[in-house]
């Protein structure tokens, strides 16, 4: 009987919390884009510069600053979702393959990710040869 009560108890404190955690995603939801946001227009504004004036500190920068967006979006891609082909990963080759498919999301979502930045940048040197 206790623990129907304790459980009961339970259900109606978290059930009491939804707001806060809905809060919480959408807090972390929003610091994720503004941050992606942020570093796509770091590497765009670095290809910029780098079409625009063709120097090679531009073009390095860039390509540093493109590897640091593909390890951010491996950081967010990897720790917070986790795309699970089998059920049970139970074995090693399950969890490898797992991580695999994982990891090639995340240079899916680079891939994705740096042609919109081309494209973006693209459109700012025929707006400025206007």
């Amino acid at each position: 009987m206790t623990t129907n009560t304790t459980a009961k108890t339970t259900d109606e404190s978290t059930a009491g919390n939804w707001p806060l955690r809905l809060a919480a995603r959408h807090d972390r939801a929003a610091h994720d884009v503004f941050d992606l946001v942020g570093w796509v227009s770091t590497v765009g504004i670095a290809r910029y510069l780098w079409t625009d004036t063709g120097q090679t500190v531009f073009a390095i920068l860039h390509w540093f600053l493109s590897a640091t967006l593909f390890g951010f979006l491996t950081a967010r891609l990897l720790l917070r979702s986790n795309i699970s082909l089998f059920s049970q990963p139970d074995t090693r080759w399950k969890k490898t393959a797992d991580l695999m498919v994982n990891f090639l999301v995340c240079i899916v979502a680079f891939i994705l990710t740096l042609w919109f930045v081309e494209q973006l940048t693209d459109a700012f040197a025929a707006r400025k040869g206007q």
